[in-house]
């Protein structure tokens, strides 16, 4: 037994207190699997369990740091050769991925939540147990002058790795566990390698006591490196964590891609069916009326090269437009053989097939859409739909698809599309693929971030963290001179970093905040006229788009001035906070209730015709007069609704056309409604 002075009276009772509870809880878990009592092995149901051989290296660890605490160094070589065993053999699995059979050689794991390979313990587990392994070596052998900087060194790296692992389960960072794709660490194994790391740190505290009084000398060393070891840990925990939100991200705008090109793509072919359809139903066609229905098909779906009519003989015959396309007229179809594949295969199978990526006669890349005409068995020959590939996916993805990525399409290895002005930067690195299946044929999409965006979606935490751990580092030696005062400037500096990360999400919130109150009015809680403004901008692109009606309200507060003189600001305030919460109450989720002056508000009715504006019109003007009257307030409502159905030129023109009938309702009298109908080429339509 070493010789007992202060320090090793008290590192014993640690290392016996470490050994001890690390013991405890190998031995529970053990009965946990042997008793199949789910609540020992597992902390949580969701959470991985306790491996079995990880729970016997707990046990006899601990036995062995017992027994090194009582002076009997050839026990404690029994309990350190099987973590160094355990974890030297599961690290060659790991790194050469071969199986030996040592992870079901004691019990047979029915467990297997969250794990890769049955049985076999986590990497960092195995790392953490090949160094107690030999850090318990050490303990059991004579002493060495060195022994006390090494065995500190171990215990801190080990206290590290089972500290992070904790914070990545308390904070919600799985990469601080687990590595990979493989088992991460049970929350239980890192409690007992925080235990078990802090005990060879107590021993060899104690080991050096005889010479180093108070604080020794080579503490800076162990705790160095502990910093160190924390700080690449979350640096790469942070980092993979960052990683994949980005890759959510990108995968979440690459099914937005797919879903805009099978849409628009879908309405084209759509478009070819109903054409070929009516060919069916009415017979063949005058040519000049089949020219007149294609130009309609051409100009309300760009991104066509041509539609024609192919006969049965599989000649072009009929071409819109005919200039730029000059090379396809009278053109037999069948001189290439995936022309008169698809064509083939459209006419046996009677459904449109398309090409894959041929040459077009136009010249350029492109493919053809092959919708057959069948006139009871006659075959009429097919309506044809000619795309040049690099043109219609340009009208397809426009600047509004997936702002601030590159897009590359396959067919099959085939690129037959690029949006990208980075050479393909990040293409491989973060490129996420989905396929398209289009009538016969299979488009790969590749998205990735442009440089920029993906500059502007990566945060400097990780490398915060893995500075802040190397600056602490570097000033750990300082503690040396500084042996009274290590232990306060360690709870500054972890006070420090409290406070950073509390400050951090402080100025987040705050942030988050500012960006809500930039939008919202804040007296009453309604949308301000800046955020109305570009609400407006984009239900006008949307209703200009699709051709939907939409409706504004415009509302003023008639007499509200009397109500300010009388009862007093603070009463006008009130009465304006509850016009907005009426409104909001009495609107749907997708309307738009904005303040736009002191007591005039605009509310913006999406997808909302001439009956029911003047339904909605009504109910909000009768629902705000039963709400003024409950409080005796002598204001009435005047309202100014019209609904367009073209939408103006700009938001300002929207709101003069609004405000204009707000003002006519307000001279006829006041508390009436003024509602018109606004379309382009014809006067606005009065309607009550």
């Amino acid at each position: 037994m070493r010789k007992l002075n202060t320090f090793a009276r008290w590192s014993d009772l640690v290392v016996m207190g470490a050994g001890g509870v690390s013991a405890a809880l190998g031995f529970v878990v053990l009965v946990g699997w042997h008793t199949h009592t789910l609540a020992l092995v597992q902390a949580l149901p969701a959470l991985v369990p306790m491996k079995y051989n990880t729970a016997l290296g707990f046990l006899l660890s601990g036995v062995g740091l017992v027994a090194i605490a009582l002076g009997r160094p050839r026990v404690a070589l029994t309990g350190a050769a099987w973590p160094l065993l355990l974890g030297s053999l599961t690290l060659i699995q790991d790194v050469f991925s071969i199986n030996i059979g040592i992870d079901e050689l004691l019990m047979e794991d029915y467990i297997r939540v969250e794990t890769s390979h049955p049985g076999r313990l986590a990497p960092n587990t195995a790392l953490c147990f090949a160094l107690i392994g030999v850090a318990m070596l050490l303990m059991s052998s004579a002493r060495l002058r060195w022994r006390p900087v090494v065995l500190g060194m171990l215990g801190s790296i080990i206290a590290a790795i089972g500290g992070t692992a904790l914070f990545g389960y308390l904070s919600g960072l799985p990469a601080a566990y687990g590595w990979g794709y493989l088992t991460p660490m049970a929350v239980q194994t890192a409690g007992g390698f925080v235990l078990l790391g802090h005990g060879i740190l107590a021993f060899a505290w104690g080991d050096a006591g005889a010479e180093d009084r108070g604080l020794p000398r080579w503490l800076a060393i162990p705790v160095a490196i502990g910093c160190v070891t924390t700080a690449l840990v979350l640096w790469q925990a942070l980092r993979a964590q960052e990683q994949a939100q980005i890759r959510h991200v990108i995968a979440a705008e690459t099914a937005g891609v797919k879903y805009k090109i099978m849409e628009q793509m879908g309405t084209r072919v759509q478009a070819l069916e109903r054409m070929a359809s009516w060919w069916e139903a009415l017979g063949t066609p005058v040519k000049d009326r089949w020219a007149s229905e294609a130009w309609v098909l051409v100009i309300d779906y760009p991104g066509f090269q041509a539609v024609e009519w192919v006969d049965p003989s599989f000649r072009e015959r009929w071409i819109v437009p005919l200039a730029g396309n000059e090379a396809a007229k009278g053109l037999n179809l069948a001189f290439e053989e995936q022309r008169r594949t698809a064509m083939l295969q459209a006419r046996q199978l009677r459904t449109v097939t398309f090409t894959r990526s041929i040459e077009l006669a136009q010249g350029g890349k492109g493919f053809l859409a092959f919708v057959p005409i069948f006139q009871g068995e006659t075959f009429g020959g097919f309506i044809l739909g000619v795309f040049r590939a690099q043109t219609l996916l340009d009208r397809l993805l426009g600047d509004d698809v997936a702002p601030g990525y590159s897009i590359a399409v396959y067919d099959e290895k085939e690129e037959i599309y690029r949006r990208s002005d980075d050479g393909g930067q990040h293409q491989i690195g973060w490129g996420q693929e989905t396929s398209i299946s289009l009538h016969g044929v299979l488009w790969r999409v590749v998205v990735w971030p442009t440089p920029r965006l993906l500059a502007n979606a990566q945060s400097l935490a990780s490398e915060a963290a893995l500075v802040l751990g190397l600056v602490m580092a570097s000033l750990i030696p300082l503690t040396i001179f500084l042996a009274q005062t290590a232990r306060r400037r360690r709870n500054e500096v972890e006070g420090i970093n409290r406070e950073l990360q509390e400050r951090i999400i402080e100025l987040r919130s705050a942030v988050e905040r500012e960006k809500e109150l930039a939008r919202t009015d804040p007296l009453t809680g309604a949308t301000n006229s800046r955020a109305f403004g570009e609400l407006a901008a984009a239900e006008l692109h949307r209703a200009r788009r699709y051709e939907r009606p939409f409706t504004v309200v415009y509302v003023d507060i008639d007499d509200f001035k009397a109500v300010n003189d009388r009862f007093g600001h603070s009463t006008g305030d009130r009465l304006l906070r509850l016009v907005v919460e009426t409104m909001k109450h009495n609107s749907r989720a997708v309307d738009v209730v904005a303040r736009i002056g002191g007591d005039e508000f605009v509310i913006l009715f999406p997808e909302t015709g001439p009956e029911p504006a003047q339904v909605v019109s009504r109910k909000f003007q009768e629902r705000l007069l039963n709400v003024v009257q409950q409080d005796g307030w002598p204001v009435t409502f005047s309202i100014g609704a019209i609904t367009f159905l073209s939408p103006p030129d700009t938001v300002d023109e929207m709101l003069r056309l609004a405000d204009r009938l707000m003002y006519s309702a307000k001279r006829s009298g006041k508390n009436t409604i003024w509602h018109e109908i606004h379309q382009i080429l014809d006067e606005p339509v009065p309607v009550g």
